[in-house]
């Protein structure tokens, strides 16, 4: 297959629905973005593995934010974070990670809220426009998920944007210092074309 033609400018580009937007900050937006995960700590600890203090700080998130950039630019991944036109604060995250292209063309999906803004239906709203994104400006073929068993929101979530259940990864990742099994869902992109590749 060709090269893909498919270039994310981070700079620029905002993807906008009509409650949230996605974009790769800056490193100037380094602050918010720290805040974000540091007043999420307790929310977010039972899903994800352990993280380091130096996690929190916004000198991490500086430079991280620019390796953000220049991963979407090298089409390698795409890490979004969710915004809703209420707050200039970043409410979410979405990375599009370990992009494959060639024979492949696929992904990798990860996600988390702000506890304060779930069930209103803004992360729903914020996969949909990611995975479109995805699909059809990036072009590619397959997203693949994975959530803990005992994680009942995320399997709806995933299940009501059409992921289908493929098996279970038996100690897949190492959450809260403890290997657990993961569910694996993938959705495929029923439109693709070699012409996307």
């Amino acid at each position: 297959m060709s090269t893909p033609l498919y270039r994310f400018d981070p700079e620029s580009a905002v993807i906008s629905g009509s409650r949230v937007m996605l974009k790769v900050p800056e490193p100037a937006e380094a602050q918010a973005v720290a805040s974000f995960f540091e007043r999420n700590i307790e929310f977010h600890r039972p899903w994800v593995p352990i993280r380091k203090a130096f996690f929190y700080a916004p000198e991490f998130w500086h430079y991280s934010l620019g390796s953000n950039i220049e991963l979407a630019r090298d089409d390698k991944a795409l890490r979004l974070f969710v915004y809703n036109w209420e707050t200039d604060a970043p409410i979410g995250h979405i990375y599009f990670d370990s992009i494959v292209r060639g024979a492949g063309q696929h992904c990798t999906l990860s996600y988390a809220i702000c506890e304060r803004f779930q069930r209103q239906g803004l992360m729903k709203e914020a996969l949909k426009l990611g995975i479109q994104h995805i699909f059809d400006a990036a072009g590619l073929h397959r997203i693949q998920a994975a959530y803990l068993p005992r994680n009942t929101r995320s399997a709806r979530l995933l299940e009501s944007l059409e992921f289908q259940l493929e098996g279970v990864a038996r100690q897949y990742i190492n959450i809260a210092g403890t290997w657990e099994d993961h569910k694996i869902v993938s959705l495929i992109n029923a439109e693709w074309s070699d012409s996307e590749a």
